[in-house]
């Protein structure tokens, strides 16, 4: 579904740059999140930040993103993604 919203078809839509937007591609999949569930989350910036223990976070709820902001490793109940 994301990257079909970046096709003609799906009007173009792009992904933003910086860390903390969101952009058109998931505002639309946050409605569908939405729809789905709380257990879903909130995609709350499509780009990762990089946090001192050399991991990249993205935040699906608030809580998690004013941690990482704040380069503190997101707590075991917040919903984030974590990679290298």
């Amino acid at each position: 579904m994301h990257e079909f919203l970046h096709t003609e078809t799906g009007n173009d839509l792009s992904d933003p740059n910086s860390y903390g937007a969101i952009g058109e591609v998931e505002t639309v999949i946050n409605e569908i999140r939405e729809q789905l569930g709380e257990d879903y989350g909130y995609r709350s910036s499509y780009q990762p930040l990089e946090l001192y223990d050399g991991f990249k976070y993205i935040p699906f709820d608030l809580h998690s993103k004013k941690q990482i902001e704040l380069n503190i490793v997101p707590s075991t109940n917040s919903l984030f993604i974590k990679y290298k």
